[in-house]
């Protein structure tokens, strides 16, 4: 089967995909938080999902549609948040690509999730110096965003799990 003849299933999947993934970040961005870019990230399930069952190509468009879609009904396009996310979700989205191209070690999908969580949110932090040069402080920030990124990492990785069972039960 070629391209052409699944074009408009898998229009239908990014839309879908992408609609649940903003619908996600949506609901986590009145969540408490510490600092600005901590939160759980789990609409990166469904980025991770869209790696394993489809493909990279797939998934970065995911990564820009729902970080399109979130600004918009936020009202946050363009603005610090909206490039915050962005980074952080094309981060994540090259490092787990990488990781699964490239299998050399067999990471599971709880490896590949938490270096993808911690990616995005060092490139997150790496924005924000940009925004704020020197107001930050690096060592603390990078910390925190590599143990924040562990429990969020797993958490995504079971999701996707679930994802994954589902998919190939249904």
């Amino acid at each position: 089967m070629n391209i052409e003849s699944r074009m408009p299933s898998l229009l239908i999947k990014i839309a879908v995909l992408s609609a649940a993934a903003s619908a996600i970040q949506i609901l986590e961005s009145p969540l408490p938080r510490f600092l600005p870019w901590m939160k759980p990230g789990l609409s990166n399930s469904l980025l991770l999902f869209s790696l394993i069952e489809f493909s990279s190509g797939f998934a970065f468009s995911l990564v820009i549609l729902r970080t399109v879609l979130t600004a918009f009904f936020l009202g946050m396009i363009f603005s610090p948040t909206f490039f915050l996310s962005l980074a952080g979700g094309v981060s994540s989205w090259l490092l787990m690509s990488l990781m699964l191209k490239y299998k050399k070690a067999n990471f599971g999908i709880i490896g590949i999730s938490i270096a993808g969580a911690i990616a995005n949110n060092l490139a997150q932090f790496a924005v924000l110096h940009l925004i704020l040069p020197g107001k930050i402080q690096n060592f603390i920030h990078i910390c925190l965003g590599i143990w924040v990124g562990i429990p969020a990492g797993i958490a995504v990785a079971f999701i996707t799990y679930e994802l994954l069972r589902r998919n190939t039960n249904g």
